[in-house]
């Protein structure tokens, strides 16, 4: 409440500037935020392209590899290698056959090289326990013996499955090793083994080609923990990274920062990396970041010179009306003379102004000419009124005239005037327009009086009131005329007996007030006609809609007059709020 309060007190200017930075702060935010998520969707960018490029390139060296291990499938089944292999393995074959299976294999080593050149086969090797035939390059010849023992135990290892050995690429090539077996009648002895040497350099360089559209990128391959293929040896790190749950990250590397994403070769277990250049795309982005923070900032400048300018225009304007008004309120005759060209301006405070002026005008006009009249016309009336009727002489008269017919026997008598004093009595009190439902149905008791008097045994008048609901207030004159109402309408046929009905029941916060009668019957549109003046020959559609405008006017809109039928009883119903009496004050 003291919040509220006192933002209430604080002049408009500065509410208006409050409103303005909040509005500048929210757009600040929501502007970072937005740089914030375009820079973490152009790493995004980066991250999917090079993945998939990446992707692309793994997939291109699989195939590779893949087509490598069919050579060696076809090597292996070949049935010149199985015969010369098996023929060399006999204990009993004589120099000529030993030279021409080593010539054999020696033919269909070379007819396979040429074969499959372009398949980035630098050689193909097959040996036993014998001979060893190459293909080509002959550095391979010249392998030291526990290379060779080493290959042979990685060929035998792999039960005749293919072996990739990268332990000597660093000096040599990408080693497929691969055990050959008899496969005549499935016998599956050991005839030797086979060692194709990959050029990979050249493989991966071929393969890579799409990382033309990036700034010097490097790959390498690691197998496990060990780099197996570095495109830039020059490189810091010799250990793959450590993505944790992101599959891409920047770190520094070699005195620059660089962006790293990797992708899994499951043919051979090997996992690929590419290293972008970060520096040239962060300083983009940094820089597109520093000139929309600029940008920003000068639009804010703006903005509050243009916001405070624009306040300047209203708030003066407004400043001004409300002095005007201020000294018009001490003194009606203290008005300001009007622009000096006339212009009040053709917006809502221009209007404002001019319609204020103009109310001021007419007001001072009608203080001058007609207010003091009026009072003291007023004044005359009320003074002839008070001269042509004085309650107290009512009073004393109807007082009387009871005392009389109580003195002469005429009881009815007494109880019509006693009714009627005590009737007018609180109808034509000005103390106050409210008082308690107790008050009100005294009242309604000396009305009933004198219409059961009047009628006799042709009314019959009942009532049911919640215990407790004396106690609510109510204004004055709401129940009366709708049991006049009744009495009325109920008793125009004048046939039967007329049975009038009040029930006033407490529901929680409300209470609902009904009047029935029988004998009548509301029309459809009772209320509507009501308001048309259609009912006005019968004298009480006046003070039902006087009734229906005080619930309104006391309660709110919810609260008003309600018309309908029900068997043979019309009905009048009423809600109004419970407000308890809690003494004078």
């Amino acid at each position: 409440m003291h919040l509220r309060r006192f933002f209430q007190d604080v002049p408009l200017k500065k509410k208006l500037q409050l409103l303005v930075s909040i509005l500048a702060l929210t757009f600040v935010i929501c502007f970072s935020f937005g740089i914030e998520l375009v820079s973490n969707a152009a790493n995004k960018n980066l991250q999917e392209s090079a993945v998939a490029s990446l992707s692309g390139a793994g997939a291109q060296i699989a195939r590779q590899l893949t087509a490598l291990e069919d050579i060696s499938n076809m090597i292996l089944a070949d049935s010149t290698v199985q015969d010369s292999l098996t023929k060399a393995s006999l204990r009993e074959i004589d120099y000529f056959q030993y030279r021409r299976s080593f010539e054999a294999m020696h033919n269909i080593v070379q007819y396979y090289q040429n074969q499959f050149y372009g398949n980035y086969l630098d050689c193909i090797c097959v040996i036993n326990d014998y001979y060893a035939t190459y293909s080509a390059s002959p550095y391979i010849s010249s392998l030291p013996n526990d290379i060779i023992q080493d290959l042979s135990i990685k060929a035998a290892a792999g039960g005749g499955a293919p072996v990739f050995v990268t332990d000597y690429i660093d000096q040599y090539d990408l080693f497929l090793v691969r055990e050959i077996r008899e496969i005549n009648e499935l016998s599956l002895k050991h005839l030797g083994f086979m060692v194709l040497c990959i050029d990979l350099d050249s493989l991966v360089k071929d393969t890579t080609s799409w990382t033309s559209q990036y700034d010097d990128p490097d790959f390498f391959i690691f197998d496990g923990q060990r780099l197996v293929y570095s495109s830039d040896p020059s490189e810091e790190f010799l250990t793959p990274h450590n993505y944790h749950k992101n599959s891409y990250l920047v770190e520094m590397s070699s005195g620059a920062s660089h962006f790293f994403v990797q992708k899994s070769l499951e043919l051979t277990g090997w996992n690929c990396e590419i290293s972008i250049p970060y520096d040239t795309i962060n300083h983009s982005i940094k820089s597109a970041t520093l000139i929309s923070f600029c940008v920003m900032a000068l639009v804010l400048s703006c903005m509050i010179l243009l916001t405070n300018y624009l306040l300047d225009t209203i708030t003066v304007r407004v400043s001004s009306i409300n002095n005007k008004m201020r000294r018009f309120g001490a003194d009606h005759h203290d008005l300001s003379a009007p622009p000096e060209d006339g212009e009040y301006g053709k917006d809502e405070i221009g209007c404002l102004d001019e319609q204020f002026d103009h109310m001021a005008h007419q007001i001072c006009e009608l203080i001058d000419k007609n207010y003091v009249n009026e009072l003291l016309r007023k004044d005359a009336e009320l003074e002839a009124l008070e001269k042509q009727i004085n309650p107290h002489f009512l009073y004393n008269t109807l007082e009387s005239v009871n005392w009389r017919a109580k003195a002469i026997g005429e009881t009815q008598i007494s109880a019509m005037t006693e009714a009627l004093g005590h009737l007018l009595r609180i109808t034509l009190s000005k103390s106050t327009d409210i008082h308690t439902l107790k008050t009100e149905l005294e009242l309604l008791n000396y009305f009933m009086t004198i219409q059961n008097i009047r009628f006799e045994d042709q009314l019959d008048y009942s009532q049911e009131i919640t215990p407790g609901a004396e106690n609510a207030l109510i204004p004055k004159l709401t129940i009366q005329p709708l049991v006049e109402n009744a009495v009325h309408y109920g008793m125009e046929s004048g046939d039967d007996v007329c049975h009038i009905k009040l029930s006033i029941e407490q529901k929680e916060k409300d209470l609902c007030i009904r009047v029935a009668n029988t004998g009548s019957q509301f029309p459809d549109d009772f209320y509507e006609g009501l308001v048309e003046k259609q009912y006005k020959s019968r004298g009480f559609g006046i003070g039902l809609l006087n009734i229906d405008q005080r619930l309104r006017i006391n309660f709110g809109d919810a609260y008003h007059i309600r018309f309908y039928n029900e068997d043979d009883w019309a009905i009048v119903e009423i809600h109004i709020s419970y407000f308890p009496f809690k003494g004078e004050k």
